[in-house]
C-alpha cells in the first residue's frame, strides 16, 4: 500500500450498505494504475454481510478500510433531535449528518475526499484528490439547481433566505474534497450544528444547504464532470452523451428514484448496473 493513498470518506447505515459497496467497487474498477485507496466509513449500522461484501472487492484492487464509530447519541446531542425525528425536522435522515464530524473523526489527516453512497466513479479520482485547496475550506462542483437559477426566481429567493449572495455558486455536497486542517481550526463541526439548528427546519436540501452557508466564498469550484448529477441531462444539452464535451468522471444519482430501485426511471441507471 502506498504511503500516499487517496483518503475517501463515506457514511452509511444498513439501508445504504449495498449502494456503499457499489460506490467502492466503481472507484476500484475505474482507478488508474498507481492509485491506492484508504476508505474511512462512518458506520451507522453496517451488517457483517455488508462488511464481507466490501472485503470481497479486493478481487478488483487492494485497499485499506477503517470503520469509524459514531454513536447515534452523538448526532442527536449535536442536532438537538432524536434520530427517528430527523426527517420530520431536517428533511433528511440523521445518518447524513455523520460527515459533519469528519474533522474530529480523522484528527491526523490534512484532507479527505468525501463521497455520497449514491454515485459511481467512471475514471480515476486522483486528479480531483490532487487539486490544490489553496487554503480554502473545500473543493466541490455546482449543484444541478444552478442550471435553473436564472429562469426560476423562487430558487434565487430561497438561496437569499439562507444568506447566500446573488452570484455566489451553490455546490452539491455529494463530492467534497475537504480541508480538514482548516475545518478543525475553524471549529467546523460546532459551527455546522449551530447553523443546522438555526436554518434546519426550513432547508430544502438538508445538510447540503448548511454546508453552502458555512463554506460560502471559501471553496474552489471544479467542473461538473466531477459531480455530474442525473437531472442535468434533462435541463441542459451540454450534459448529454451526444455532446462531445460530456465526459463525466463521477455520476451522482440525486433524484428520489435511485438506480437500485425497481422501476426507478433513473437517467444512466445502466451505467450504475455495471458495478452492482
Amino acid at each position: 500500500m502506498s504511503r500516499n493513498p487517496i483518503h475517501i470518506a463515506l457514511v452509511s447505515d444498513h439501508g445504504y450498505s449495498r449502494p456503499l459497496a457499489v460506490t467502492i467497487a466503481s472507484i476500484l474498477a475505474s482507478a488508474a494504475g498507481e492509485d491506492t485507496f484508504h476508505f474511512h466509513v462512518i458506520d451507522l449500522g453496517l451488517s457483517a454481510e455488508c462488511r464481507e461484501r466490501i472485503d470481497a472487492l479486493r478481487e478488483i484492487r487492494d485497499f485499506r478500510i477503517d470503520c469509524l464509530e459514531l454513536p447515534p447519541e452523538r448526532i442527536e446531542e449535536a442536532a438537538g433531535c432524536r434520530m427517528e425525528d430527523m426527517v420530520a425536522r431536517y428533511r433528511y435522515p440523521g445518518a447524513v449528518l455523520g460527515r459533519a464530524f469528519l474533522p474530529e473523526l480523522l484528527p491526523s489527516l490534512p484532507k479527505v475526499l468525501y463521497l455520497d453512497c449514491d454515485l459511481v466513479a467512471l475514471d480515476s479520482l486522483k486528479p480531483l484528490w490532487d487539486t490544490d485547496l489553496d487554503g480554502k475550506y473545500a473543493v466541490c462542483a455546482r449543484d444541478a439547481l444552478e442550471y435553473l437559477r436564472q429562469t426560476q426566481k423562487d430558487i434565487e429567493a430561497y438561496f437569499a433566505s439562507l444568506g447566500i449572495r446573488e452570484g455566489s455558486p451553490f455546490f452539491n455536497s455529494g463530492v467534497i474534497l475537504l480541508n480538514l486542517e482548516k475545518a478543525r481550526k475553524r471549529n467546523m463541526t460546532r459551527r455546522f450544528f449551530i447553523l443546522l439548528r438555526q436554518f434546519g427546519p426550513s432547508v430544502k436540501s438538508g445538510d447540503q444547504d448548511i454546508f453552502n452557508i458555512l463554506f460560502q466564498g471559501d471553496y474552489i469550484v471544479v467542473p461538473s464532470m466531477w459531480n455530474f448529477q442525473d437531472p442535468m441531462s434533462r435541463w441542459s444539452e451540454e450534459f448529454t452523451f451526444a455532446s462531445p464535451r460530456f465526459t463525466p468522471k463521477v455520476i451522482h444519482y440525486t433524484t428520489g428514484g435511485k438506480p437500485w430501485m425497481p422501476g426507478n426511471g433513473c437517467v444512466h441507471a445502466d451505467i450504475y448496473r455495471r458495478y452492482a
